[in-house]
């Protein structure tokens, strides 16, 4: 397989809407762009081939000198300065399987914020079904986004939106369990009338 940069013909050396591909030949990776062949540009790097059974990781792609940014601060991990025009302390990249960061800081940090972000997810879920039983079929949870009907804006620890299914419903239900505002969907309301005991319109 050969390493396929793919670029677009706009900005061709700028790295940022570029991406690799590993396939046989140019014309097998343009196969997968025939709508979008008069944007893109297609050269084989035989100096990335190596990276095949790894792929065109984060940490290969800053080694190649690619402007990737770094998870946490979104910052270029080889930047030598901040945003503030300062000259930043020397640091080592540091990966996971997705992602680079400037340092093991900025990691630990990125790490503290999903560990955040599942809690409130799993409260979330936890919540929905002290209301509504565990009958309901969970089919989203965030432990950050908020959905249309929410009304705790002002209660960020409370962040977090749940959609799911009900016996007999449809479609499915979204809200926020915080604030127990949801939204069913027309279809579903003679359902979802039925599933809690309330009354029915004339």
């Amino acid at each position: 397989m050969s390493a396929i940069l793919i670029s677009p013909l706009d900005d061709p050396y700028n790295d940022i809407g570029a991406t690799v591909v590993f396939a046989p030949s140019i014309l097998h990776a343009a196969a997968e762009f025939t709508d979008e062949l008069a944007f893109f540009e297609f050269s084989h790097r035989p100096e990335w081939d190596k990276y095949e059974a790894t792929g065109f990781t984060c940490q290969a792609m800053v080694e190649e000198g690619w402007t990737v940014p770094c998870r946490f601060c979104e910052q270029d991990v080889n930047d030598e300065y901040d945003r503030d025009g300062e000259l930043r302390d020397p640091t080592e990249p540091v990966y996971d399987k997705r992602n680079a960061y400037c340092s093991q800081q900025c990691k630990d940090a990125q790490a503290a914020v999903w560990h955040e972000y599942a809690k409130r997810k799993a409260l979330t879920s936890a919540v929905a079904i002290v209301l509504f039983g565990p009958d309901i079929d969970i089919t989203y949870a965030s432990g950050s986004s908020r959905s249309g009907w929410c009304k705790c804006k002002q209660e960020p620890h409370l962040s977090g939106m749940v959609e799911f299914r009900f016996p007999g419903s449809k479609g499915k239900v979204n809200g926020c369990p915080h604030c127990r505002q949801f939204g069913v969907t027309r279809r579903d309301l003679a359902a979802w009338k039925t599933w809690r005991k309330l009354p029915q319109a004339d």
